[in-house]
């Protein structure tokens, strides 16, 4: 039964990394958990727990980009572009981010030289 245990919380592990948005991060967690408890293959579990700190980046990336209030809180975006970088999210969501990133500094760098002027 233990082997069984093992071989199917593996299975489920892989089924759920190999979906190409995780949508339930906390049922990831906790097959990670499980897995750890039924000593599946660290590399699996390595693989998971990356693909959840991937997704978790890419989420918070996501969040901080669609903000109404970047402008105000470009450093909260740059930190998530930083941290999407080093968790290997998509280059299409980064790039985005940054453009936005980018869009935000050079709004605000307008409105301090009119305020200026």
């Amino acid at each position: 039964e233990m082997k069984f245990n093992k071989e199917s919380t593996r299975r489920e592990l892989q089924r759920l990394v190999a979906q190409p948005v995780l949508l339930d991060l906390n049922e990831l967690h906790d097959l990670i958990q499980k897995a750890q408890e039924h000593g599946v293959c660290s590399a699996e579990v390595t693989n998971a727990t990356n693909a959840w700190h991937a997704e978790n980046a890419r989420r918070l990336l996501k969040e901080q980009t669609d903000r109404s209030d970047a402008a105000t809180e470009p450093h909260a975006l740059r930190a998530a572009i930083r941290e999407a970088e080093r968790r290997n999210v998509s280059n299409a969501d980064i790039k985005h981010a940054r453009s936005r990133h980018e869009s935000v500094i050079s709004k605000r760098s307008a409105a301090e030289h009119k305020l200026q002027n």
